[in-house]
């Protein structure tokens, strides 16, 4: 049962790697106060915050437990079977295929990292889990007294349209309506932020904010640039001080603008060596992080034991949610994306990314009491498979 629930989750976060390009949500709902979205094209309409959605109702995401907290990694040495059940795992799923590096952080402590044709003592593109440290990010901002989730836009951006209704929890939530074309994955540069901001001012929104979804990669490069104003830190500098520090993550950093940076390994398009151009940057809060699947997996444990924010707001980026793909499937809350499927009785939480060379994917499986990163350095190599084969080598051993 427990391989096939796992593919079952997998098949459906394959689909959420087109989303981290902008693709609009198939089923949306909103959250906080309800509107009714726009005629298309018209850049305001009569949006307002006192009108009603009727759509779907919004989806309660069971929570994690606040009792049951992860130890710090390390404290507890894993299980040699159990290291050689990944470490198999790992191997068999590649299988001279495309490299791949992964990490398992179990509730005791112990923990496993794996590699395979990746250079050794090189961090990857995390793409969009980024995402999910952008949320952190801006909850330490509001904790600080920088912001609020109901700040507007209009206080950094007020000639971006709806500027004066859109607030941080939209942009959070994918909800702000400023959708930009995102180019192809396949070696092409992001455009600068100035050529994104310059579009969306001279472009018709979406939808009024609230009244719908659409996955924006602009959304979370905003608010990128508002934790900047509001803390008067670079967004790395910020990060630095407010997760890498505390939790002594030595591999994680953002990539300098320009060519590409020798600290991050080697990626690959279908087999085939990308160049040294910098494909990431111009993403910056939204999926420029690098890092590796240990560094990712200690930050999500932190998130997950209520020691990078507090619990009422780790329970907020969590849910409650709308749906990301399909009624009943895949959610997304504050930065995260919620996966529940109560006749299995099973809930994962996290995020998926996919970027020109890599794939990620980062999970906590609050029943199997575990959480798997995996990080791949060639697009056509998902890996969201590599998840699978770990959770199910982990299952396998627990059983």
């Amino acid at each position: 049962m427990g391989a096939r629930v796992t593919r079952q989750l997998i098949n459906i976060l394959i689909i959420v790697l087109v989303l981290s390009f902008g693709r609009q949500a198939e089923s949306s709902v909103s959250i906080g106060d309800r509107v009714m979205a726009a005629a298309p094209g018209d850049r305001s309409g009569d949006c307002r915050q006192d009108q009603l959605w009727s759509g779907s109702p919004v989806r309660e995401i069971p929570l994690p437990s606040r009792e049951k907290v992860f130890a710090a990694h390390g404290s507890k040495s894993i299980d040699a079977d159990l290291a050689s059940a990944f470490d198999a795992a790992l191997k068999r799923e590649l299988d001279g295929k495309a490299g791949a590096s992964a990490a398992v952080i179990a509730a005791d402590g112990s923990f496993w990292t794996g590699s395979q044709g990746i250079e050794p003592d090189k961090s990857l593109q995390v793409a969009s889990l980024t995402k999910s440290v952008t949320s952190v990010l801006a909850h330490k901002a509001i904790s600080d007294g920088y912001l609020s989730l109901d700040t507007k836009l209009a206080e950094f951006y007020p000639d971006l349209p709806n500027a004066e209704l859109i607030t941080v929890d939209h942009l959070l939530r994918h909800q702000s309506g400023l959708i930009t074309k995102d180019p192809p994955r396949e070696n092409t540069i992001y455009p600068p932020f100035k050529d994104s901001l310059a579009a969306l001012e001279s472009s018709a929104p979406s939808f009024c904010p609230g009244a719908d979804a659409e996955y924006s990669n602009i959304g979370y490069v905003l608010l990128g640039k508002i934790i900047e104003q509001v803390s008067g830190e670079t967004y790395a500098a910020y990060l630095r001080d407010q997760i890498l520090i505390p939790l002594e993550l030595e591999d994680t950093f953002m990539p300098s603008k320009g060519r590409k940076d020798s600290r991050v390994a080697a990626a690959f398009h279908e087999g085939e060596a990308l160049g040294d151009f910098d494909y990431y940057s111009s993403t910056t809060s939204a999926g420029a992080l690098a890092s590796t699947p240990l560094d990712m997996a200690i930050f999500w444990r932190a998130v997950v034991s209520g020691e990078l924010v507090s619990f009422d707001e780790r329970d907020g980026m969590f849910s409650p949610a709308y749906d990301l793909v399909s009624p009943g499937g895949l959610a997304y809350g504050r930065g995260v994306m919620a996966f529940h499927i109560p006749s299995r009785n099973i809930t994962a939480y996290g995020h998926s990314g996919a970027s020109t060379g890599f794939a990620s994917m980062m999970l906590y499986f609050p029943r199997d009491e575990v959480i798997i990163v995996a990080i791949t350095n060639d697009r056509a190599q998902s890996a969201d498979d590599v998840i699978a084969a770990l959770r199910d080598a982990w299952i396998a051993f627990r059983d």
